[in-house]
């Protein structure tokens, strides 16, 4: 793994740069445990006129048949609503299992109420006996809802302790109905992830995300620490002495905020120390940690704290200001009907990745005042939260004019209505023509970042993209 360090020209910020080696097709066994809602509000019609179930499912084959290049993988795929029924047995995919098992995925269809308590338990009773019978695997369990519990225990903490560490467990909330508080509890456990996928219909890039990361997993259980530092450690918004990263994907780029605490700082990875660089101009990344810290209040601490939105939009228009001053022109270029203007300076340019980084930035500040203390305003900034913080290729925008709720005229003086003076709008919002697309595939609501995609990742992206008929 490549590795370096570069400490800000002033103060104490720096940032760790990680990048993972690449790394072939998995060999090792994986056994993927899919746990999918089917209550009756997997029902509701989407904007394109399909079932959430329907999409849910098609998403699910899309899966499995990537899953097929590993080498040996096994799948479990169960439903739950107020019951467990197993559709697909664990069964080893193959060119031979395969139809049979897409032809059972279809069978999936909505019924009761959601348990979600039953479907945690029920693959805490799975782990111990596929372990018996593959002790060297890998396990995930994929879990997938669009509601909360509506019967059997609901209370986070307690559900929280059926989630087991030891395997990667993926949890997605899909729609809006979803409890994010929730999911991002179960989310936060090591080896937990919570996605949100705003339209379902639209997830097919974060399955493929997903699937990657458990093809080609490159590291796992990184340690960062050292002498005289600390780390940002954006899921809990503390600076701490040692930080874990679960895994790294194949060639994954990781950028992590690191701070000097006393005269001879000194990071390490593992057992491997990492020599310091020249001090460089780290603003961009200045403002990232700016406004991971700021995440985090809006989520954790703004329901009963002072209100945010004065902080949030003066550092949005800060961002703005530094991005436009650092716009890379060149000065000496002819402009018809006017000379050249000698001795005055190149405006230092941003590079592509700082470009991209200040855009991404600005759409996580605005989607979180346009949601600010509303009734989902906790699912969109935990979503661009996670994304940021993780670094994925995949996020959320903000929310379509159809979303199934209103936000108050008491925040219009920040980022509401269209014609409001000085608000955010839609277009400085979506932010997605910084994006680069996968091919092939069709623009979606979840926001691309092209930092973090590989070539392999965009292979797989668009397999669990292919539409519905293919």
């Amino acid at each position: 793994m490549q590795a370096s360090v570069v400490f800000h020209t002033e103060g104490n910020f720096g940032i760790v740069t990680l990048k993972a080696p690449k790394v072939p097709l998995t060999d090792r066994t994986q056994v993927l445990l899919f746990k999918g809602d089917i209550s009756g509000s997997m029902s509701d019609l989407c904007s394109d006129g399909r079932t959430k179930i329907a999409h849910a499912n098609h998403s699910m084959a899309n899966m499995a048949k990537t899953l097929l290049t590993a080498s040996s993988c096994q799948i479990q795929v169960d439903g739950f609503d107020d019951m467990i029924t197993s559709f697909v047995p664990l069964t080893q995919l193959s060119p031979t299992s395969l139809p049979d098992t897409l032809e059972k995925i279809k069978w999936m269809a909505p019924r009761n109420s959601t348990n979600i308590e039953l479907a945690l338990r029920h693959t805490l009773d799975q782990i111990a006996s596929i372990r018996e019978t593959f002790p060297e695997a890998d396990i995930t369990q994929i879990f997938t809802t669009d509601g909360n519990p509506t019967v059997g225990c609901g209370d986070k903490a307690r559900l929280k302790a059926y989630v087991d560490s030891s395997i990667k467990n993926v949890f997605i909330g899909f729609g809006l109905d979803h409890s994010a508080e929730l999911l991002g509890t179960l989310g936060g456990v090591k080896n937990a992830e919570y996605y949100f996928i705003d339209e379902i219909e639209r997830g097919g890039l974060v399955y493929g995300e997903i699937v990657h990361s458990v093809l080609y997993t490159a590291l796992k259980n990184v340690r960062l620490w050292g002498q005289d530092v600390e780390y940002f450690n954006f899921r809990t918004g503390a600076w701490d002495r040692e930080l874990i990263l679960d895994v790294l994907t194949s060639e994954a780029t990781k950028i992590i905020h690191v701070r000097k605490t006393g005269p001879v700082p000194s990071v390490s990875i593992g057992e491997q120390h990492i020599p310091d660089a020249e001090k460089k101009n780290l603003q961009p990344y200045l403002f990232r940690q700016r406004t991971l810290e700021l995440l985090h209040q809006v989520i954790y601490e703004a329901r009963d704290g002072p209100d945010l939105r004065p902080v949030l939009t003066a550092l949005l228009n800060e961002i703005k200001a530094y991005k436009t001053a650092h716009t890379a022109v060149d000065p000496v270029a002819p402009v018809e009907g006017l000379a050249p203007v000698e001795g005055l300076a190149p405006v230092e340019g941003l590079a592509p990745v700082e470009e991209l980084l200040l855009k991404s930035l600005c759409d996580d500040i605005s989607i979180s005042l346009r949601t600010y203390r509303t009734e989902k305003g906790h699912m969109f900034s935990v979503g661009r939260l996670n994304s940021n913080g993780f670094e994925r290729a995949c996020n959320v925008t903000a929310p379509r004019r159809q979303c199934h709720f209103a936000i108050p005229r008491t925040i219009s003086r920040y980022a509401r209505d269209e014609g409001d003076e000085g608000a955010v709008t839609d277009e400085e919002v979506e932010g997605e023509e910084g994006a680069e697309g996968v091919e092939g595939v069709e623009a979606t609501s979840a926001f691309l970042n092209s930092n973090q995609m590989t070539e392999c990742m965009s292979q797989i992206m668009r397999t669990c993209s292919l539409p519905h008929g293919s």
